[in-house]
């Protein structure tokens, strides 16, 4: 998608070693997918990226999101910091995306064919589970 080209990492290009990335997203970003649970949100989210044999992700997210408490059904601000990790691998059995391996949420499998990895999903994903499911103002 176009509107995620920003989130677009190139590794290929980059040496062995941590890189650094901060992307910030709000309620544009939360648009570009469909039914969107969030509507009005605000994050920060330092990427570090450590390259090697295989890529090591952590996302850093802080921000906030508009809630409803689950109590008095009070409209409020929730912020949160969370830190995701997530660990990249190459597997030369991949060719088209129904190829990929059963793998469990921390571990995910690309083509050696690839040079960019678009990290925009991951990162609305990253944000979608940091919602705590009971809301509270208090």
């Amino acid at each position: 998608m176009k509107a995620f080209s920003k989130y677009e990492i190139p590794f290929v290009g980059l040496k062995s070693g941590e890189h650094f990335f901060n992307y910030s997203v709000d309620n544009d970003f939360f648009a570009e997918f469909e039914e969107s649970p969030i509507s009005d949100g605000k994050f920060e989210i330092e990427l570090i990226f450590e390259k090697g044999n295989f890529f090591t992700l952590t996302f850093n997210i802080i921000g906030s999101v508009a809630a409803e408490c689950d109590r008095c059904a009070e409209k409020f601000e929730l912020n949160f910091e969370e830190s995701h990790p997530l660990m990249v691998k190459f597997d030369d059995n991949i060719a088209i995306e129904e190829d990929v391996p059963e793998t469990d949420e921390d571990l995910i499998y690309i083509s050696r064919n690839e040079t960019h990895l678009n990290v925009a999903r991951f990162i609305y994903e990253f944000i979608i589970l940091s919602i705590p499911i009971k809301k509270s103002s208090s």
